[in-house]
């Protein structure tokens, strides 16, 4: 799998999992893009407007 492939995929389970502490809201958006060399910026958008940003590391392309 490729890089791209890898944050697709994270961001859908994300989207499918993920729910806000507090009101249980789920995400209307979420993106992955490259942040550095180490590290991806995940932001996660809700249906009120209100944004989370963090990092995490970032994959490694897998043999297919």
């Amino acid at each position: 799998m490729t890089i791209e492939q890898l944050r697709f995929e994270a961001a859908q389970r994300i989207r499918a999992t993920h729910r806000r502490v507090g009101d249980s809201a789920a995400p209307s958006h979420v993106t992955i893009t490259e942040d550095s060399d180490q590290f991806d910026l995940v932001r996660v958008e809700y249906p009120d407007g209100a944004v989370r940003e963090f990092q995490r590391a970032r994959p490694v392309d897998q043999p297919s």
